[in-house]
């Protein structure tokens, strides 16, 4: 699945540093990290992890530099040899958590992955696929974590999806891109599973909630797919996943995004814990998403979590003052990446 375009732009100048900010905001284990650091057109980079669920997001950022022409913790090869270009990445893990150790935990190998080479390479899923199959094999883990990872350069945006992570690319306040998640209700995907020779799979019903606007919820049908390992089901609602010994198979879906130096980019990479709670059909939500900071979207997606809200079905409300109970809340990990329009 992929969509590719080409444009030409103006060199770029390298830009300040500034310093890292951490914030704790509603006094939860919200760190914020706002800074430009020799970022592509100086652009404002803002990252954010919530822990509101079981702990398990993780966002990763880089600037990349070809050997030769500057600092660069990074040792991959880049889509296009000699080009610099931003690392933008969020995972969102499952699977247990061990008290007495951290070897079988997948996101503990994944954090602790050398990501500035691995997600640097020109195919970074495959990169970080190989490096954590070592670890899968040799302490037998059984989670997972899907992801979205994206490259910015000077002109255009690349994106890299598995699974049911999210990423956004506005272009002058307009939604550009937007990846559909892998699930079984992507017409792409039964595709792929109905030729996948991980062994049987199929499906079993669920309902989850979906937002409607600002103040209403409804309820949706949806599906978990059950991948057979040779050690045990494995049950997830995306069909694509990093780990779980390689089950669920991946395509990742890639699109390149081009973009002029006239245009304001305003690139969004989130788990579910965000998308969760936002309404895509709603115009105030794409609005405010169309140039907020991922702290902005951070809270936001907190006091959407922690809200009262009407209950919808057949179009009428059926109950009022409806909440999510505290450990229903899932975790947010966000990163925003914005570039200005030169004038």
């Amino acid at each position: 699945m992929k969509c590719v375009f080409i444009l030409v732009l103006d060199n770029i100048v390298p830009p300040p540093r500034r310093e890292s900010v951490l914030r704790n905001v509603f006094g939860r284990s919200l760190v914020t990290m706002e800074f430009v650091s020799n970022t592509i057109h100086d652009a404002a980079l803002d990252k954010v992890m919530l822990a509101l669920g079981k702990d398990q997001d993780f966002v990763f950022t880089h600037h990349y530099v070809p050997s030769g022409e500057g600092e660069s913790e990074g040792e991959g090869e880049g889509e296009s040899e000699g080009e610099s270009f931003d690392i933008l990445a969020v995972f969102d893990g499952h699977g247990q958590k061990y008290e007495d150790t951290n070897e079988r935990y997948f996101m503990y190998h994944l954090r602790n992955a050398p990501l500035a080479q691995l997600l640097s390479a020109s195919d970074p899923v495959t990169a970080l696929v190989d490096y954590l199959r070592q670890f899968e094999a040799k302490y037998d883990i059984m989670g997972g974590a899907v992801g979205s990872i994206v490259h910015i350069y000077s002109d255009r945006v690349v994106t890299f999806n598995v699974g049911d992570t999210k990423t956004l690319v506005f272009l002058d306040g307009l939604l550009a891109y937007s990846n559909q998640g892998h699930t079984s209700q992507n017409p792409l995907e039964k595709v792929r599973l109905s030729k996948t020779h991980f062994g049987i799979t199929c499906t079993k019903p669920a309902h989850c909630p979906a937002v409607l606007n600002s103040t209403d919820i409804t309820m949706v049908n949806s599906t978990y797919t059950i991948f057979y390992h040779p050690l045990a089901a494995v049950n997830l609602a995306p069909t694509q996943s990093f780990g779980h010994h390689g089950v669920t198979g991946y395509e990742a879906d890639t699109c390149t995004i081009p973009y002029s130096s006239e245009q304001k980019v305003h690139v969004i990479v989130a788990s579910d814990g965000l998308m969760d709670m936002v309404a895509m059909g709603s115009a105030e939500d794409m609005s405010f998403l169309s140039g907020a900071s991922a702290q902005d979207i951070g809270a936001f997606a907190q006091a959407r979590w922690g809200q009262s809200w009407n209950y919808v079905f057949q179009d009428k409300i059926v109950q009022t003052g409806h909440q999510f109970p505290s450990d229903a809340h899932d975790d947010v990990g966000v990163v925003t990446w914005t570039k200005m329009p030169n004038v």
